[in-house]
């Protein structure tokens, strides 16, 4: 495998395994978010700018508390909370082990099929990301 792939699929790997492995760490009671340091939780109120500012909920608004039901596999609540990062939860989980075999064998069965699979997972993920936003208006 050349270097620039080693190297690019070594920082998607990365890109996709921070954020999920945070997820483990924090906590949701679907108001607002608490992340774990040694033996207790810690209370983070960010409000969404966007959403301070119009009144009206941004595309991510709802996605810290959606990665931490999928790290808990309330599939259900995660999908209420946001759709659209529910679905990139999923998709950056299936790439971490995709990107590993790239990593380990230099490529992987079926990739330019897996490739055109993922591109498509990602503008249907913003697809829904817009929908999700523009409904609000409606």
């Amino acid at each position: 495998m050349k270097r620039d792939n080693l190297l690019l699929n070594l920082m998607l790997v990365l890109i996709c395994l921070v954020p999920i492995i945070g997820s483990f760490f924090i906590k949701t009671d679907g108001q607002g978010v608490a992340f774990r340091f040694h033996d207790g939780f810690y209370e983070v109120r960010m409000p969404c700018v966007f959403k301070t500012v119009s009144g009206y909920k941004c595309p991510s608004c709802g996605g810290t508390r959606s990665f931490a039901y999928m790290s808990k596999l309330s599939l259900v609540s995660a999908w209420n909370s946001n759709k659209a990062t529910a679905m990139l939860y999923a998709f950056m989980a299936l790439q971490i082990p995709y990107r590993l075999i790239l990593i380990v064998r230099g490529s992987a069965p079926f990739q330019d099929r897996i490739s055109r699979i993922g591109v498509g997972a990602l503008i249907l993920i913003g697809v829904i990301a817009v929908v999700q936003f523009v409904a609000q208006f409606i």
